[in-house]
């Protein structure tokens, strides 16, 4: 009989009874389904060379039985994720968000401690098995060198127990996790090699792969002269961008840059454009210098100049002085007409008595 047959008969005992066969029985399940088709673990890289500052996939591929897999990892409790530190994780930074306790540190790997089951991944694929059906859950990551060499990591470890019997009709029987196991992969060695200088721009930014440039938006016309107009230029592809370019100026036309963002198929560039004087300009073109490890060798995109037409300098309302409020008309009259009446009767009464 089966493990799940061994449960729905276990269904029909009363409370007493089960709770006794468990305590008999719940070693013995917990050592069948740690006899079933064991889990294994390996980690898949680049086969050949790679170049200094070339992102390349790695996945951590966990392989064992459908029925232990596929329901979620029910009887599987997975503990700790062992990986090396220079690796990037995106299901550590997306998929479980919520379901990391912890992520311990030492002076080669990092430690990730998970709360529950590991839900939120795609399970990759089935094959099939002498023991039966296999799955395959693969967990996505990233690695860029940063010297040349012949680069060696320590092994990638999965920790993880086992439900002593569970299964989706065990009414609770073996809800605590079996010993302890862990699982090791070592990844081969990766070479990286250093990206030649023949053909190399000076220009270059570091931009590795393969990449489209597009303006988000076109550029609006006409432009108004002195005011700085910020374009958008979205690159799209696989690999690294680099940095954004500088793009060309001339004595009517002045760019800077704004703004460097990360997505996640290249980057997206903000520049500021500001031009000087009316007439028609024309907008030098934005080159990306780019390596491409497939071909080993430099190549180049390039957004096209265009045409566009400056206006002059926008003038704005010419100030109108302001007009004498009623409040300091009143003002003036109050103390302007007294005081203009008592210098006349004083000047009246000089000339009477020069007369007299």
């Amino acid at each position: 009989m089966d493990l799940e047959g061994n449960v729905r008969g276990c269904a029909i005992l009363g409370p007493m009874g089960f709770n006794q066969l468990f305590f008999l029985i719940g070693p013995i399940l917990g050592a069948s389904a740690l006899a079933q088709a064991p889990l294994r673990l390996y980690v898949e890289g680049p086969k050949d060379a790679i170049y200094l500052g070339q992102t390349c996939p790695l996945n951590v591929v966990l392989e064992g039985p459908r029925n232990l897999l596929r329901t979620g990892l029910s009887q599987l409790f997975p503990q700790r994720v062992e990986i090396p530190l220079d690796w990037s994780i995106p299901w550590l930074e997306s998929s479980f968000g919520e379901e990391i306790s912890r992520v311990a540190q030492s002076d080669t790997s990092a430690t990730v401690v998970l709360n529950g089951k590991l839900t939120g991944l795609t399970f990759e694929e089935i094959i099939g098995g002498s023991g039966g059906e296999l799955l395959r859950l693969s967990l996505p990551m990233r690695w860029t060198p940063d010297r040349t060499g012949a680069m060696t990591f320590p092994p990638v470890a999965i920790s993880y127990s086992l439900k002593p019997g569970a299964t989706d009709n065990a009414l609770g029987l073996g809800n605590s996790p079996g010993p302890s196991k862990r699982l090791e992969a070592q990844l081969d060695p990766i070479t990286v090699i250093a990206i030649p200088d023949t053909g190399r721009d000076p220009a270059w930014n570091g931009a590795l792969g393969h990449f489209t440039m597009s303006l988000a938006a076109a550029l609006p016309e006409p432009l108004a002269a002195g005011e700085e107009v910020v374009l958008e230029v979205l690159v799209r592809g696989e690999g690294n961008p680099g940095s954004a370019p500088r793009w060309g100026s001339n004595q009517r036309a002045r760019f800077r840059v704004l703004e460097e963002e990360l997505t996640s198929d290249g980057a997206l560039w903000r520049y500021g454009l500001t031009t000087r004087g009316p007439g028609m300009l024309m907008v030098p073109p934005l080159v990306l210098h780019l390596f491409d490890p497939a071909q080993g060798q430099f190549s180049r995109v390039e957004l096209p100049g265009q045409q566009v037409r400056v206006m002059g300098p926008v003038a704005g309302p010419r100030d109108v002085p302001d007009g004498p409020s009623p409040s300091r008309t009143l003002l003036f009259v109050a103390i302007g007409l007294p005081l203009g009446l008592v210098i006349f009767l004083l000047l009246f009464r000089t000339i009477f008595k020069g007369r007299v």
